[in-house]
């Protein structure tokens, strides 16, 4: 009995060192994931994020950077056809979806859009007598129009080559297709807002 009594010390004694082996152990463990390099393999990683709160910046007060007017359209005004500036798309050749492929479309697009706000026209200055300059709020809608032509033409091309011949090939299916495609790139480019879609060549074969 008293060798069965003897045991119970040194089985506390066991216990008290697995107990602190395990928690020193969980601590390193938990240490080792928290600090330790990405790079190393790990069964959990840990998304660090930090959040740091910033004053609003002044556009204006941005050294070495010029103001340089931004070419938005007025929401409030509601433009009609003829009143906006034509930019011309190109010509387009594309296959239709018809069945074997074997018929195409080659069409010249030109898209009517909304005028940037702000936009003064020069002739105006000639018509007093003045010197006709460049504008350069239009200079600057020129700009955004060919950073935008990507997207306007990868918008027509798919667009153009989803149609079959008996879709297109009538009046009635042009004028659908036209406001198929204003309607389009409307919503990839909303800031141009297209006030009207002109197709000034049509073949279709």
């Amino acid at each position: 009995m008293s060798k069965i009594k003897a045991i119970f010390p040194l089985i506390g004694n066991i216990v008290k060192g697995l107990s602190t082996v395990s928690i020193l152990g969980l601590n390193l463990f938990i240490a080792y994931i928290m600090f330790a390099p990405d790079s190393y393999p790990k069964p959990v990683y840990i998304n660090h994020r930090t959040m740091v709160l910033l004053a609003p910046i002044d556009s204006t007060q941005v050294v070495g950077e010029a103001a340089t007017p931004e070419p938005t359209v007025d929401p409030l005004v509601e433009y009609e056809p003829g009143e906006g500036e034509l930019v011309d798309t190109g010509t387009k050749i594309v296959n239709l979806a018809d069945a074997g492929g074997r018929r195409y479309l080659k069409t010249t697009i030109t898209i009517e859009v909304a005028p940037p706000a702000g936009l003064q026209a020069t002739e105006e200055t000639a018509h007093a007598g003045g010197e006709a300059t460049e504008d350069p709020i239009l200079t600057a809608f020129a700009d955004g129009m060919n950073a935008n032509m990507p997207v306007i033409n990868d918008t027509l091309t798919t667009l153009l080559s989803s149609k079959t011949f008996e879709e297109i090939y009538t009046i009635d299916g042009k004028e659908a297709l036209r406001l198929e495609i204003q309607a389009n790139l409307n919503a990839r480019l909303p800031e141009l807002y297209v006030i009207a879609v002109y197709f000034t060549e049509f073949i279709v074969q």
